[in-house]
């Protein structure tokens, strides 16, 4: 893994800044309280979120409603950016894939694929991590002094030896459900051999019934075919009786025909003789066209109804004329102004207009007379032809009347004709139906002799039906025992197999109680001591590059506690100064990083280690050892957060930091 960059925004004393990194060793310079370690907990906090001792309140600015980081990197030649806010759920990671959003959960899932770290490596804190990447130099010093119980657990999570433990304590648990599951089979196969005679039996009478079976289906099969002859004679002689009464039927069919006939005869001759009488009556028919007449006197009525019309609307006019007449008379006596030109009326004029208005209305008198005179007279003559009309019209309905009765005359000749020739030929057919009747010939006894044939039938099919029922009887029996020795076989089966699984788990609980318990121990005692060993030699290695003094030795316990001795005199690690508790933590944690490294040799961060204060109390020989340290660890990204100037001279890249006024910057 190898960090490019990482921005902060509101994160402890930064407002917003962009740090750049570089590969090899860079070294956080700057004072105390300056702002180093601010960036190695945002760091932590990008990966991993928040974790026992980083919460919101630990990384956001005072003062401040939210925070960012935002963390590139690159592994394996591929870049990765990840993002987190303080206050969301929600962050983001842009990849090959481009940019996805996640939330929390989902991105630190994430992180977690990336750096190939497994999931139980995360827990409060991201032991991977602090003790192959990044590791508080006062933590360092408090895992060394803190009881060897707690530190020993720690390690085993570390190096996941504890997996070993965690497998014994499992399978003990399994075995207690073996024994369960033992227990529940055992309960279950307890009656497999009385099963297993009882299937005997069943057997044995299942044989037993078998040859009645065979005998009773000879038995059904016997009456079967006696009942199916006496079924054929019963149908032959319902087919008989079936033909008689078709017989009887048709003789009565035949007899009701002839009846019907008789009746036809009887009535057509009342018919004939009706029809005979009526044609004897005369009948005498107008020979005058009626017709032309009505419509000629309908043309007159209707040329006297317009010229009435006419007249009727000339009396109007001349009414309406009168009217007028007087109207203006009386409007010429009432008028003393002209309205057109405005002068007076005098006498003489009102007289002159009242002398030509009477004259005018004496002549619509003597025209309206004339035209009233008229009126009258047409009415006489419209009177006189509707009354007319009226007497051509009976005349016309009488003749027509007579017309219908003469071709009612010829209709019932014809039918005088056809009633004969109808009872000429119905006396044909009445002989000819006689003769048929006669020729009809009804057997009686054909009913009783199927009744009899029917008696034994019947006697016959209960006989079968009381064979059937014991066969049925029997075979159901059959039918059981088959079924049962299904039902015990599939159980004996299964009893057998729960038998055998018995036998496996018996196996198997033996197996996990002994020689897999005493394999995990012996293959944890094994990786301890490899690990041991491992540790010890890069401890003491690492000890006595940071500290040659020949009165010191130093090594690691079997709970890779580390034992200090001076003169041949074991030093308590709180009774060190602070240089040789500095040089002590230092070593542990570089050899605790190589180790784990090369335990879980696949995750992604094994090229990246990041030093906080390596060199608190360090005399200046010691501080010269920092260059020998950087120049064996050979990694990628080496990142340095001290406050010593000295160390500058022997890093590849510098970032200086400095704080004023509560603001962290680069200079």
């Amino acid at each position: 893994m190898f960090i490019k960059k990482i921005s902060l925004e509101n994160i402890r004393s930064y407002k917003k800044i962009n740090i750049n990194f570089n590969r090899g060793s860079t070294l956080l310079s700057g004072n105390i309280g300056s702002g180093k370690s601010s960036i190695l907990l945002a760091i932590e906090f990008i990966l991993f979120g928040f974790q026992k001792g980083i919460s919101t309140e630990t990384l956001l600015r005072h003062g401040e409603k939210d925070g960012s980081v935002e963390l590139e990197f690159e592994i394996n030649n591929q870049n990765y950016t990840i993002k987190r806010t303080l206050k969301s759920n929600l962050g983001y990671l842009v990849d090959n894939n481009g940019l996805t959003q996640l939330s929390v959960t989902e991105l630190k899932q994430k992180i977690l694929e990336i750096l190939n770290y497994q999931k139980d490596f995360l827990t409060k804190k991201p032991l991977i991590y602090r003790f192959t990447v990044y590791t508080p130099q006062d933590e360092m010093k408090l895992i060394l002094s803190s009881d060897v119980t707690t530190r020993l657990e720690t390690l085993r999570k570390v190096f996941n030896v504890d997996k070993y433990k965690r497998i014994r304590d499992n399978s003990k648990i399994i075995n207690s459900e073996l024994r369960e599951r033992k227990k529940e089979i055992s309960g279950k196969i307890y009656d497999l051999e009385s099963k297993k005679e009882k299937k005997l039996e069943l057997i044995n009478e299942k044989e037993e019934l078998l040859p009645l079976i065979a005998k009773i289906r000879k038995t059904e099969q016997t009456i079967k075919e006696t009942i199916l002859e006496e079924k054929k004679i019963i149908e032959k002689i319902e087919k008989e009786i079936i033909i008689m009464n078709e017989n009887k039927k048709q003789k009565v069919k035949l007899q009701e025909e002839i009846n019907s006939k008789n009746n036809i005869i009887s009535r057509n001759v009342y018919q004939i003789n009706s029809i005979k009488k009526e044609l004897e009556e005369n009948i005498d028919l107008y020979n005058i066209d009626f017709k032309t007449e009505i419509k000629a006197t309908e043309q007159i009525i209707d040329k006297i109804r317009k010229d009435n019309i006419l007249i009727i609307e000339e009396i109007a006019k001349l009414n309406h004329k009168k009217e007028n007449t007087d109207k203006i008379k009386s409007n010429i006596s009432e008028l003393d102004i002209c309205p057109l030109c405005k002068q007076k009326v005098t006498i003489e004029y009102k007289n002159m207009v009242i002398f030509r208005e009477d004259k005018e209305l004496e002549k619509t008198n003597i025209d309206l007379n004339i035209y009233i005179q008229k009126l009258l007279t047409e009415e006489v003559k419209l009177k006189s032809s509707l009354s007319n009309l009226d007497d051509l019209r009976k005349k016309d309905k009488e003749n027509e009347v007579i017309k219908i009765k003469l071709i009612e005359r010829e209709t019932k000749k014809f039918l005088l004709e056809k009633f004969e020739k109808e009872n000429k030929l119905l006396q044909e057919d009445t002989f000819i139906f006689n003769k048929k009747l006669n020729n009809i010939i009804i057997d009686n006894n054909l009913e009783e002799e199927c009744s009899n044939v029917k008696v034994i039938y019947e006697l016959n099919l209960t006989k079968e039906k009381q064979i059937l029922e014991e066969k049925i009887k029997l075979e159901t029996k059959l039918n059981y025992f088959f079924a049962q020795i299904k039902i015990l076989e599939d159980e004996i089966i299964e009893k057998e197999l729960m038998k055998s699984k018995l036998i496996e788990l018996d196996k198997l609980e033996t197996f996990l109680s002994k020689d897999f318990t005493d394999l995990m121990a012996l293959i944890e005692k094994k990786v301890m001591l490899k690990v041991h060993s491992e540790f010890n030699f890069l401890f003491k290695k690492w000890f006595k590059l940071l500290l040659e003094d020949e009165l010191i030795e130093v090594h690691l316990d079997e709970s890779l506690s580390p034992v200090i001795l001076q003169d041949g005199h074991i030093i308590p690690f709180d009774n060190l100064s602070g240089g040789e508790k500095t040089t002590s933590s230092l070593a542990y944690r570089l050899a605790l990083n190589q180790v784990v490294n090369n335990i879980i040799g696949n995750v992604n961060t094994k090229d990246l280690i990041i030093l906080d204060e390596p060199t608190d109390g360090f005399s200046n020989e010691q501080i010269e050892k920092i260059k020998d340290i950087l120049n064996e660890l050979n990694m990628t990204q080496i990142i340095i957060v001290s406050h010593e100037p000295k160390i500058e001279d022997f890093v590849d890249n510098v970032i200086r930091i400095k704080k004023e006024e509560h603001i962290s910057y680069i200079s």
